[in-house]
């Protein structure tokens, strides 16, 4: 039904009416939903993800859809800025050591992933506030890796700190003691253990960040990931398609304003090869780093796949991890016959008919 003869909608807001990249999308999206169904009917996930695929996805970052926003603080009544952006900086979050981890090298001699630097860095507090004096914090990062780097028995990397696994607040979990180092534009200044952990870096918290709907670093993962299981893909293979997805997801921070020239990118992106028997592993933790600012999907990936193992936040230690969202209340008020209909078909640890946190959703196998 897209049909490139007809009227452009030179206004909407994805690809200004270019009727070429809605099919890709379309594609592109037939094959996320197909990779949904891996584990409750893989032969129809082949079916559809090779007709996915044979119809055309995404085949470049020019092809990624995405959403626009302008330099306005969004709220409940105004939404011409980005809301993610804004929950990012009400609360000054730290990142977990979980995903740091999956960003430092696993060896000193190896080459560093260049999105640990453009998703992350340290930020003196001052001046504080919200809104747009989060943006105008002294970065802090080079100071807080140097003075632990040049520590007896470190590396260039032990500087780089987040939370612990669990933790929900920005306590000192793992302890920092306060270091002094030469705050740009300040001087020789204390640190706290809040300041040396790293943040999401302020340019991918702009109100004018794109929010990244779909994008071509999930498509080649996601064939990557298609290849490995035989399926029909093409012709490259699941590495380069891995390696393919890895660029990408590096190369698509350039559409942030303000992004930070990155570099080292060839040398960490020859570096990625698939290891025998953790190809499924390392494939989706790629997408789960990719899908940093896609939350949801980074969700729905995670239980589709099992990968990475993560750590669930909160307590009490050892609780399940969610696997789905419960129903809103508004739908309970006013569907509620449709709603008690829905939550009669769910199964899970807490019970049938539970609408529960821990509850999966029917695609979500075991």
């Amino acid at each position: 039904m897209l049909d490139a003869s007809k009227d452009k909608v030179p206004t909407e807001q994805y690809f200004h009416g270019d009727i070429s990249k809605w099919k890709k999308l379309a594609n592109s999206l037939r094959l996320r939903f197909a990779m949904r169904l891996i584990k409750v009917d893989p032969e129809k996930a082949r079916a559809e993800a090779e007709a996915a695929i044979a119809d055309g996805v995404m085949e470049s970052n020019a092809d990624i859809c995405s959403v626009k926003y302008e330099n306005i603080e969004s709220s409940g009544t105004e939404f011409r800025g980005n809301g993610l952006s804004v929950a990012m900086t009400s609360t000054i979050y730290r990142i977990n050591t979980t995903f740091l981890n999956f960003l430092k090298p696993a060896d000193i001699a190896d080459p560093v992933d260049p999105r640990l630097y453009g998703y992350t860095r340290s930020y003196y507090s001052q001046p504080a506030g919200a809104g747009n004096k989060m943006f105008l914090r002294p970065d802090i990062t080079q100071q807080v890796d140097a003075y632990y780097a040049a520590l007896p028995g470190n590396n260039a990397y032990s500087g780089v700190v987040g939370l612990d696994p669990g933790n929900t607040s920005i306590l000192n979990f793992p302890a920092l003691s306060p270091i002094s180092i030469d705050v740009p534009g300040v001087g020789p200044t204390n640190i706290i253990h809040q300041d040396q952990r790293r943040q999401v870096a302020n340019y991918l918290t702009y109100w004018t960040a794109p929010f990244l709907v779909m994008t071509y670093s999930e498509v080649s993962l996601l064939m990557a990931e298609a290849k490995f299981r035989g399926w029909n893909t093409g012709a490259s293979s699941a590495e380069e398609l891995y390696q393919n997805g890895i660029r990408a997801s590096i190369d698509q921070l350039q559409l942030f304003d303000d992004a930070p020239a990155l570099s080292g990118i060839d040398e960490f992106v020859t570096s990625k090869t698939l290891v025998s028997g953790n190809e499924l592993e390392a494939i989706n933790t790629e997408l789960y780093i990719s899908l940093f600012l896609n939350p949801q999907e980074a969700f729905a990936n995670w239980r589709r796949s099992g990968y990475p193992e993560l750590i669930p936040t909160g307590t009490p230690p050892g609780r399940p991890m969610t696997r789905r969202f419960q129903y809103p209340l508004n739908e309970q008020d006013q569907n509620n016959s449709n709603y008690k209909e829905a939550i009669a078909r769910i199964n899970g640890v807490e019970g049938a008919g539970k609408d529960s946190f821990l509850n999966r959703v029917w695609w979500d196998k075991e």
